[in-house]
Parts: C-alpha cells; sequence; structure tokens
C-alpha cells in the first residue's frame, strides 16, 4: 500500500469498511480511480462532513461563507493532493463486472469533492493567492474529465455536473486570474473540447448492455428489474421470453446483440457528426428501428437504451461551457493586457474561437462599458447557454446568466 493510501485510511477511519476498500480490494497503484474513492472517504469523515454542513447552512442563510470555507479546508485531510495524484493517473471504474443492479455509492461523495474543490479555490482567491486558486479549479475540472472517460454513461453525466460546479467557481472570480494563468488554461481548454468522452462511453456500454441481454435470456424474471410494471408489459415480455426454446432464446439473443452492435454505430457516427446536425439526427436515434418494428427484440433493447435527447445534450452543454470559458480567460487576459474589454471577438484575433460549433454562427458578446455578456445561442438540442448553465426557460431571456464585473 502506498504512503498516500495509508495516511488516507488512517485519517478517514470508518468502523465499516471504506470505498475505497469496497470497490477496490485488490488496488494497482496505477489507476487514479483508486485516489478519488480514498478522495471520497476523506469527504465521508463525520469532522469534514460537519463542517461542509455549517458552510451549506451558511450558504442558505445568505450569510458570508469564508470562516466556514477555511474550516472546510483545515478539515479536509487530503482531498486536493489525492485528486491531483489521481489526475496524473489513467483512469477507470476498478469493477469487473457491472450490470443493472450495480450500486456506485461513491458518486455523491465525488459530487462533495467537486464542491470542496471550488469552496477551496474561493478561500485561495480571497486570501491572495489567484494562481492556487485557478490551479485548484482545473484539477476539479480535470477530475471531472478523467470521469467521464471511465467508459460508464452515468460516470459520464455525474462528471458532466462535476465540471459545471467548477466552471461556477471561475465564473466568479475571472477577473481575478493573472494573465499567464488565463492563457494556459484557455489552452487547456482545447484539449478538453478535443476530447470525445462519450464514442468510447458507447462502446463500452455496449460491452455491458450485451451482459444485461444475455442474463434476461437466461433468467426471464429479470427483466422485472428495468423498471416499474404499472402497465403490465415487463410481465408480458418476461412471459414471451420464457415461450422460447434454447434455439429460439439464441436467435433472439443474437438478434439483440446485432441490434445493440448496430445503436452503438449509429451513436457513434452521430457524435463525429456536424454538431448543427444533431437536433435532426439524435431524434432519429431514438425514433427509428433498423430492425423489424415492434419485434420482441427491439422491444428488450430498448430497455437498457439510454434517454439519447439527454446524453447528447448534456454533451452539447459540456463542450459549449468549455468553449465559453476559453473565451471568457482570452477576453479578461486582453483585458488585463490593454487595459480595456475588447470591443468585439474578433479583436483576438482568432476567427476559429468566434465561431459556435453548436450552431455555426458566432458566439454572442456584448460589452456594456465595464461588464460584458457572453454566450451561445444554442441549437435544437439546448436553449442559450452561459458560462454557468441554467437549467430554465429563463435561459432564453434576454437577462444575462452571468455578467462579468473587472
Amino acid at each position: 500500500m502506498s504512503l498516500v493510501a495509508a495516511i488516507v485510511l488512517l485519517a478517514c477511519s470508518q468502523t465499516k469498511p471504506s470505498r475505497f476498500q469496497t470497490v477496490c480490494p485488490h488496488p494497482t497503484g496505477r489507476n487514479g480511480y483508486e485516489e478519488y474513492l480514498q478522495a471520497a472517504d476523506c469527504a465521508q469523515a463525520p469532522a469534514f462532513r460537519a463542517a461542509r454542513t455549517a458552510y451549506d447552512a451558511a450558504i442558505a442563510a445568505g450569510r458570508p461563507c469564508l470562516d466556514e470555507a477555511r474550516q472546510m479546508v483545515r478539515l479536509s485531510g487530503s482531498i486536493q493532493q489525492l485528486v491531483k495524484v489521481g489526475n496524473r493517473k489513467p483512469v477507470s471504474d476498478p469493477r469487473v463486472d457491472m450490470d443493472n443492479s450495480t450500486v456506485f455509492t461513491e458518486y455523491a461523495a465525488f459530487k462533495d469533492i467537486a464542491k470542496y474543490l471550488e469552496s477551496a479555490a474561493n478561500v485561495d482567491f480571497a486570501e491572495g493567492r489567484p494562481r492556487q486558486g485557478a490551479e485548484t479549479l482545473t484539477d476539479g475540472i480535470v477530475f471531472a474529465e478523467r470521469l467521464m472517460n471511465t467508459g460508464v454513461l452515468i460516470t459520464y453525466l455525474v462528471g458532466a455536473a462535476e465540471q459545471s460546479i467548477q466552471l461556477r467557481g471561475f465564473a466568479n472570480h475571472l477577473s481575478e486570474i493573472p494573465v499567464a494563468e488565463d492563457r494556459s488554461i484557455a489552452s487547456l481548454c482545447d484539449a478538453w473540447i478535443g476530447q470525445n468522452p462519450l464514442a468510447g462511453t458507447f462502446a463500452k456500454e455496449t460491452r455491458y448492455t450485451s451482459k444485461a441481454l444475455a442474463d434476461m435470456i437466461q433468467n426471464p424474471s429479470s427483466i422485472s428489474d428495468w423498471g416499474v410494471d404499472e402497465d403490465g408489459s415487463l410481465s408480458a415480455l418476461s412471459q414471451e421470453v420464457q415461450k422460447l426454446g434454447p434455439a429460439g432464446r439464441a436467435q433472439l439473443l443474437k438478434e439483440m446483440t446485432d441490434k445493440m452492435a448496430d445503436y452503438s454505430h449509429r451513436i457513434i457516427a452521430v457524435l463525429g457528426s456536424p454538431e448543427p446536425e444533431w437536433p435532426q439526427l439524435v431524434p432519429k436515434l431514438i425514433g427509428e428501428d433498423p430492425g423489424r418494428a415492434g419485434s420482441l427484440a427491439t422491444r428488450l433493447c430498448q430497455l437498457v437504451l439510454p434517454v439519447y435527447g439527454q446524453v447528447f445534450a448534456a454533451e452539447l452543454k459540456r463542450r459549449t461551457q468549455l468553449r465559453l470559458l476559453r473565451l471568457h480567460l482570452l477576453v479578461e487576459a486582453k483585458r488585463l493586457e490593454t487595459g480595456v474589454l475588447p470591443t468585439s471577438l474578433a479583436e483576438l484575433n482568432d476567427q476559429n474561437l468566434v465561431r459556435d460549433p453548436v450552431n455555426g454562427r458566432e458566439f454572442v458578446y456584448v460589452p456594456r462599458g465595464r461588464y460584458y455578456e457572453l454566450y451561445s445561442l444554442g441549437n435544437g438540442l439546448i436553449n442559450r447557454m452561459d458560462l454557468v448553465y441554467k437549467a430554465s426557460a429563463a435561459a432564453d431571456s434576454a437577462s444575462p446568466q452571468v455578467t462579468i464585473r473587472p
């Protein structure tokens, strides 16, 4: 066991097995997910949780919460260091087998880690350490990006939510970040945007769903585990499978396996297509099937398929918010270098940055004296998108979600 792991187990000891011990009974030291689990155990330590509760209460009451945030930092154990170490390693879910009954108990703690990193960055900025604050938020985005690339769809969605927490931190401190960090983090955004975590995720998810489909054939009663059988449709599916003989079940499994492989190929093809086309292509993934409409294989496959519209919208939000972060950082760098805000995004001297790949139009940039607005108009899958996402119809209003001040 590494020295860091030993320290964590001592500092975050619990009477029951930790998440790290439960999920990684045989740690390798080569998988960053192991450090993330150890950080999750630290985030569940009673003293830290009490500090977190006090911090949340201060926010809910609208009170200044810097003292509570400092207390969290003092009681955080090795959370930040563990995240840093994990970020430097390859990251994958260490579970060997996963199915629809797998419980990912660490996800709530991962979200606590993301919130903690934002709070720790707030302390850094408040105490005059802007470079360290920017580095802490950057570590948080890397943490989220690594989770999104583990090849598990639900982990991707968790990582996307955690990324939004760090972007909120950046939005609150953009004008405080030094020019060198502005440009350095903007360069990192290029690498993050260039990733395509959903493509790898869907490819790996096909393996998990293939196992789930095989379980359905071998144990038809398990079909009821895939939803609430209010109308009896799941029971009907189970009975249809039970009536099949060995040859019929083998043929059904082949049909389902082929169908899921086809779904995966079509999904990856959409991910590789221009983003303005996604609003037209995604509904076809949901509404069309290459096989016989209403066939038993089709109905069983639909039980394990994700809600494509939500997943593709999450990916567009991820990419768009990172593009907006890059632009915000470059606008701020320009302001710090010249003393005034650029009058238009053209002053950044890069037309590729100005064009919004989601819709083929330009990002909206409106300078208002010492303040400015910057956002994407979105497309058919997402509405107006600011650096901090607003999940309501108000996102399309003229009132900015984030107005940046010097």
